[in-house]
């Protein structure tokens, strides 16, 4: 259950549960969440039912309200606008309306710049910072506190060019990756791998293939620019072991990357 993966911290529940119904797809929410229930092994994850009042349920009740009466939360495109390692900020897009919801993972407040092709004023906004209901945030000033998920919804005339000026930022993009360090013996291959259909989707034979040259490899990838590059660089060794580069992946929005991207294998 979501209440134990997030240590029992129930204001951390409340934003996962924000971002959720924020965020394209189809909801899902198993029963018992609205109740703040924990449980990660059987049979406590699937523990009777517990019924009552509870603060998640009342924030539960006005997150699927609000998902409800806005089409661009339920079925608008989304188009990233920034990542890093602490804020997560997105639009979703339709012709009648467009929201604009930042995740901010860190402690203090964030200020984000209003993206150039949105209204200038909100007509619906709202913050989640915990347990309990929703904050009302100005609707002016894209301000995100510390550990909160934010929401404005844009209605109006205004909206109605939105989607056609996101399809334009769509774009592809070509971006070098060169790596350094990487543990290649002789007969060993490189190749760069992530969770795109076009990096192999982490089927290390589907990666793009590197060069090497000078004590380095490099790879070129293609995608549009409002995608996230997500992967990291493996060795296919001549005896067919495959060695990932240890550590996290490397990831950053594509349209915010330079044309050349060093990745160093750690270590190395």
């Amino acid at each position: 259950r979501i209440a134990s993966t997030c240590g029992g911290d129930l204001d951390r529940v409340a934003r996962a549960l924000a971002f959720q119904l924020t965020t394209r797809g189809t909801p899902a929410l198993y029963m018992g969440t609205e109740q703040g229930m924990t449980g990660e092994e059987e049979p406590e994850n699937r523990a009777d039912m517990v019924f009552g009042p509870h603060p998640l349920k009342d924030l539960t009740r006005e997150l699927l309200g609000l998902r409800a009466r806005s089409v661009s939360l339920r079925k608008g495109r989304t188009r990233l606008e920034h990542i890093d390692d602490d804020l997560l900020v997105y639009s979703r897009i339709t012709d009648q309306e467009s929201s604009l919801i930042i995740a901010n993972q860190a402690a203090a407040a964030v200020t984000f710049p209003r993206p150039e092709d949105f209204p200038k004023v909100a007509a619906e906004a709202y913050q989640v910072r915990g347990v309990g209901t929703m904050d009302t945030p100005p609707h002016e000033t894209l301000l995100a506190p510390g550990h909160s998920v934010s929401v404005w919804i844009y209605r109006g005339a205004m909206a109605g060019p939105l989607a056609a000026r996101a399809a334009a930022r769509t774009r592809t993009r070509q971006v070098t990756l060169i790596g350094s360090g990487l543990p290649l013996g002789e007969g060993d291959r490189a190749a760069w791998v992530g969770a795109d259909p076009e990096l192999g989707q982490w089927i290390p034979e589907r990666g793009i293939p590197a060069v090497a040259s000078k004590g380095q490899v490099s790879a070129q990838v293609t995608l549009t620019e409002d995608r996230v590059l997500n992967g990291k660089w493996i060795v296919l060794s001549a005896e067919g072991d495959v060695i990932w580069q240890p550590g996290p992946n490397t990831y950053s929005l594509v349209r915010d990357l330079p044309s050349e991207v060093t990745v160093e294998w750690p270590g190395g």
